[in-house]
């Protein structure tokens, strides 16, 4: 277990490096999108995955049989103290599940009260869902909820329910519901979380795409992102019209894509796939190529609880290959199937042949902690101590008997005719040949083209930067205001000198008429 968890860690801690250096910033958003959900679904399964490949083995018929066989102990003594750590760690675990899963299925239970028990708007291609309280616009599946007061007096932009239709379209949904549920399962794992917040992000710039398609304005468009950008509360399982990373939307917005250089970052994916399937597989297995020779151990591995082979640094357990680091659990697999009681009685059949010394005590030290030697212990482990050489005094020859004293009238017993002298054939077991050197010779392939020059994006500049000229356009429709009212006051003061002025003449007029007459 542990061994899986570092492996599906690393290999999506290493595929997740690569996306946020080399593709987070590209335009190909659709690309991205299947990437992000398929890096985290190889990443899980790969450590689970056993890989097999065909070799020619050397036949072992015309080898002697060298083998050393030990007598498993037949006492009864007591296995050691169980060790609770692992257990501790599934409970750890369990809590982490459950918890993760109450919290998705509140959120389901009440989304689904939301659009139950508020009125809806249905359309081509969504349900609105209005929602009576302030809120940011969200969609969930087919479903848009928003501000039903600022829905009904036409405030809410178009381009934010374009956002939102965008999300309902390409079913964004699906994916958040893919990563909650590996969530779920997977919590222990870092990674995770930040590949969320990107499958997030890359949804908000698809989104953005579709809603510059339909000839809205960039810098409007940056602006209402802007604009949206207040932190309220939002389920995991939603789009919302808004995002932390505004600058990233923003700068994408204004990015330029180019094929040749998505290309060439897309191709070195491939020596980084490789690199991941060799070092995170489950194991790599040699299988003997058909219509060889069985060895003739094969046969007699049933007669005993298990067979052992180890030849140099290759480990063979009943004729299968083994890794060094997994011989415990496969040793522990291999006796799964017998009681205790045949554990403790069956014997073991052991070949082993120029093993150097280091790996004999990493492959000691696998062998005691496999469940055979909990039942089983022994101090010496798998491989049995050397007799020590025997002194001196041992080698002296004892002296020869007296011989009996026999009568001359008694005839001497004939001697019994000796036994066949016992031939012990001993033969070295010759040493594998040492493989080839294939020195591989490749033509040069002509010299990469110089790349192009870079293309000079324009950043539109920072909220901060775009608020400080809202003020400033602010205070200058305030001055036109106030030059404004100062003119209107201006007019007013000539209509009255105007008035004046006519009422003086008119005045004046009747004055002279009353004198003519």
């Amino acid at each position: 277990m542990e061994a899986y968890i570092i492996k599906s860690i690393c290999c999506l801690l290493i595929l997740y490096t690569f996306y946020i250096i080399f593709l987070e910033n590209e335009k190909q958003h659709s690309f991205k999108r299947y990437f992000l959900i398929l890096i985290l679904i190889f990443s899980l399964t790969l450590p689970f995955i056993t890989i097999s490949y065909e070799v020619q083995e050397l036949s072992t018929a015309s080898f002697s049989e060298t083998v050393s066989q030990l007598d498993s102990p037949n006492s009864n003594s007591e296995i050691g103290t169980k060790n609770y750590f692992p257990d501790f760690l599934w409970i750890i675990y369990a809590i982490g599940v459950a918890f993760f899963l109450v919290r998705f299925l509140r959120n389901i239970l009440k989304l689904k009260s939301s659009i139950n028990n508020n009125e809806k708007e249905v359309n081509k291609f969504s349900t609105r869902v209005l929602i009576p309280f302030a809120t940011i616009p969200y969609s969930y599946f087919k479903y848009i909820f928003l501000d039903k007061d600022r829905y009904l007096e036409n405030k809410i932009p178009g381009e934010v329910i374009q956002h939102e239709e965008a999300h309902v379209r390409q079913a964004h949904t699906i994916d958040l519901f893919i990563l909650e549920i590996l969530q779920i399962i997977f919590w222990f794992n870092p990674v995770v979380y930040f590949l969320k917040r990107s499958i997030r992000l890359n949804h908000e710039f698809l989104a953005d795409e579709a809603v510059l398609k339909q000839n809205a304005d960039p810098v409007s468009y940056s602006n209402l992102i802007i604009n949206s950008s207040r932190d309220l509360h939002q389920f995991s399982l939603t789009s919302p019209f808004k995002h932390s990373l505004i600058k990233k939307r923003i700068i994408m917005i204004s990015n330029q894509f180019s094929r040749k250089l998505f290309f060439s970052k897309v191709g070195l994916l491939i020596p980084v796939l490789c690199l991941c399937i060799y070092f995170f597989n489950n194991d790599i297995v040699a299988r003997t190529s058909p219509g060889e020779k069985v060895p003739a151990t094969t046969s007699l591995q049933q007669d005993y609880l298990f067979f052992i082979e180890v030849e140099g640094e290759t480990i063979r357990l009943n004729g299968k290959h083994v890794k060094l680091q997994n011989f415990s659990k496969e040793l522990d697999n291999s006796v799964s199937k017998y009681s205790k009681d045949e554990i403790r009685n069956k014997n073991i059949r052991l070949r082993l042949s120029n093993i150097p010394d280091d790996f004999a005590e990493k492959l000691n030290r696998e062998y005691k902690k496999s469940k055979y030697f909990e039942l089983n212990p022994s101090e010496e482990g798998l491989f049995p101590e050397t007799p020590p050489t025997p002194t001196k005094q041992e080698w002296k020859v004892p002296k020869p008997p007296k011989a009996p004293k026999v009568n001359k009238t008694e005839a001497p017993q004939v001697p019994e005719a000796p036994k066949e002298p016992i031939i012990i054939e001993v033969r070295e077991v010759p040493k594998a040949p040492k493989e080839p050197v294939i020195i591989e010779v490749r033509e040069v392939s002509e010299p990469p083209e110089a790349p192009e020059e870079p293309v000079v994006i324009e950043v539109i500049e920072h909220r901060e930067i775009m608020e400080k000229r809202m003020k400033i356009r602010e205070e200058h429709l305030l001055k036109r205001e106030k030059q404004l009212e100062l003119r209107e006051k201006e007019l007013q003061e000539r209509q009255l000198e105007f008035e004046n002025r006519k009422q003086k003449m008119l005045e004046r007029r009747k004055n002279n008429g009353d004198q003519k007459s």
